[in-house]
């Protein structure tokens, strides 16, 4: 037990994590199967609609928090208001613990210094920046938004509205990339010093453009067995040598005795028929719920989704 400051006692084993997904992006990127797509305006607001009735009938009505984790997609591109609508929803049907660890997914393309002020006046205390190069050209291939440029101010941005908790996603094993392009992204990472870095190689997924242009053999040669083991190896080697970097070698998509708000799970793997009867990826964790799908999901840009229907 821990308190809370106030004499009163707060149960920390008791206290669950809680994911809420924004399936929503600027533009999707090369690689990805992850439930996300381009939105309009409208897009954005349904669905903010349809999740604010989620949480508000949630079977978790009451929990205690120990840490929300807001996902994507990009759940940057939402406007400031939209962000606080969400928070101001989680604060009135859960009982966040006051050291609760609150992370936002960023993409640099899509924050300024009003929105990341914003985010830690909103009780946001830890960033993750899907910076994955600081090669402009591997970024470009990629087909991220933003270039090394933004990823480096952004990550100055967020230091100045006084986050203290950063975390900077890098890929490796692109396709072109060599061991010396790999280790001189890594070590731009940690010269910046953030407090975590999660590193991951690439995977080609089935239904992705990457996928289709490998067959196609119009990608550049990915890295052989051996480079690809040297980069894994090598990164592990340099981080255990950072005391305050964290090494992810493969992000996890979900989090052990998780809640999920919404739904995180590669569109192109099998078929969700009812979300709330449903464990996700085969990684045994329960969805609360899902929110409905919209149009952006089906359309021609993203991979296709089989089987996801609107619960009633």
């Amino acid at each position: 037990m821990k308190s809370n400051g106030a004499g009163q006692e707060l149960p920390q084993q008791e206290a669950i994590r809680l994911y809420v997904h924004i399936p929503f992006c600027v533009k999707k990127c090369s690689y990805c199967d992850f439930l996300s797509g381009p939105s309009c305006a409208e897009d954005r607001r349904r669905y903010l609609d349809a999740l604010a009735c989620e949480i508000a009938n949630t079977r978790q009505e009451g929990a205690y928090v120990r840490s929300i984790f807001i996902g994507g997609g990009t759940p940057s591109v939402l406007e400031t208001g939209q962000m606080e609508r969400l928070f101001s929803l989680l604060h009135q049907h859960f009982r966040i613990l006051p050291d609760a660890e609150i992370t936002v997914e960023c993409n640099p393309g899509t924050t300024d210094q009003e929105k990341l002020s914003a985010y830690r006046k909103m009780g946001i205390n830890r960033l993750s920046l899907g910076v994955q190069s600081f090669h402009d050209p591997e970024l470009l291939l990629l087909g991220r938004i933003h270039t090394a440029k933004q990823a480096r101010e952004c990550f100055d941005m967020a230091r100045a509205a006084g986050f203290r908790n950063i975390n900077l996603d890098l890929m490796s094993a692109l396709p072109g990339q060599n061991f010396a392009d790999w280790m001189d992204n890594l070590k731009e990472a940690a010269a910046l010093g953030p407090e975590h870095i999660s590193a991951y190689s690439l995977i080609i997924e089935d239904g992705t453009p990457f996928a289709a242009s490998y067959r196609a053999g119009s990608l550049p040669p990915l890295p052989d067995e051996e480079t690809d083991r040297r980069m894994y190896h090598e990164t592990k080697h340099f981080l255990e040598g950072k005391r305050t970097a964290e090494c992810t070698m493969r992000q996890s998509i979900f989090w052990k005795a998780a809640v999920i708000t919404a739904m995180r799970f590669p569109i192109t793997r099998g078929t969700v028929l009812n979300a709330r009867t449903i464990s996700a990826t085969g990684q045994g964790i329960p969805i609360l719920a899902l929110v409905p799908a919209l149009p952006l999901m089906r359309a021609a840009s993203v991979s296709p989704i089989k089987g996801i229907f609107p619960l009633t």
